[in-house]
């Protein structure tokens, strides 16, 4: 399956099972890519962020595509957004994700909000 198929499947089969409307909109994050670029750190890819429980909580690719996940306690998804511009759910308030850890070719990194 070609990976615009498989993306727009993810996008349907995700909608039905929550019944969220999904929005679209330009107003999407920077890749976590660019940022890490920016700071002078090599990434490979894909990238992903992943909660204590395996969870991922972003994901891209090496095409700039992106998904970035919220969760609620019990682990289900209340926000989602793309790099296409969809966006489903509600998100958290503006909290930054400083102070997170994230990995990178077996290093980690603590985000700090500028």
């Amino acid at each position: 399956m070609a990976y615009k198929e498989l993306k727009t499947k993810h996008l349907q089969n995700y909608r039905s099972a929550k019944n969220y409307p999904v929005f679209l909109t330009n107003n999407t994050m920077k890749k976590l890519s660019e940022t890490l670029t920016e700071l002078g750190i090599d990434c490979a890819f894909p990238i992903e962020i992943m909660e204590a429980n395996d969870r991922v909580t972003y994901w891209e690719n090496s095409d700039g595509f992106w998904e970035r996940y919220e969760r609620d306690a019990n682990g289900y998804v209340t926000y989602w957004e793309n790099s296409d511009g969809a966006k489903m759910g509600t998100p958290k308030t503006a909290k930054t994700c400083e102070g997170k850890v994230i990995e990178v070719d077996g290093i980690k990194y603590k985000l700090k909000a500028l």
